[in-house]
């Protein structure tokens, strides 16, 4: 399997997935602790022993760089040093399934799903993007996030309101921490609860003359 990479656990803690340096993921049931058990192997192309079209061919050279669970649904997102991060339905461990894959542009260095399984951040080189989950066959690119330095790993909170990556820092052998607050209803909140003085109708009327009044502010 290659230098393992960490594990990672399903929600319900009978699954654990084990991703190595030759682009495999394996699946283990660990309901009985004391006797885990193989279930199935996800590579970079195709699950071993599992029938699929020929457009999914194995891609040799692939290796896997994170994993994460969704706690929703059976979904297992893995990134690959291929640019590439793929969505498996792993609802039956025996027989997973390809989802979907997402194009990243740069080799992805981590991968998390939020709580809830509604969003996913990928932490690349210089940003982390973040695809909205709420259809997992056709994941959303919501943004792009920029990142003072490479990402090493992200996570996203419950409610995916907040996003933190951890990266190299430039001072030195230490590690940076970028916090993101992504829900932008609480952001524009924020703002307006600082803003001062409020926009009145006056002010509207002569910067934005003919448009119809609507204050950023209530």
């Amino acid at each position: 399997m290659g230098l393992p990479r960490p594990p990672s656990f399903s929600p319900d803690g009978r699954t654990l997935a084990t991703g190595g340096l030759a682009g495999e993921v394996d699946l283990w049931d660990v309901s009985a602790r004391e006797h885990p058990r193989f279930r199935a192997t996800l590579s970079a192309g195709v699950p071993r022993g599992l029938v699929v079209d020929l457009a999914l061919p194995v891609q040799p050279g692939v290796s896997t760089v994170a994993v994460s669970v969704s706690p929703v649904g059976g979904l297992f997102a893995v990134a690959h040093t291929d640019d590439t991060v793929r969505i498996w339905d792993v609802a039956q461990a025996n027989a997973p399934r390809l989802v979907t894959e997402l194009r990243t542009g740069s080799q992805p260095r981590d991968v998390a799903f939020s709580p809830d399984g509604t969003m996913l951040a990928v932490g690349l080189d210089s940003s982390v993007k973040l695809w909205s989950m709420s259809q997992p066959r056709q994941p959303q690119e919501a943004s792009t996030l920029r990142a003072r330095t490479g990402t090493l790993a992200v996570a996203v909170s419950r409610g995916s309101a907040m996003l933190a990556a951890i990266g190299n820092s430039r001072q030195g052998p230490h590690r940076s921490l970028q916090l993101w607050h992504t829900d932008t209803a609480r952001m524009a909140d924020r703002i307006c609860g600082v803003a001062w003085p409020r926009l009145t109708r006056s002010d509207w009327e002569r910067h934005f003359p003919g448009v119809p009044f609507q204050p950023p502010c209530p």
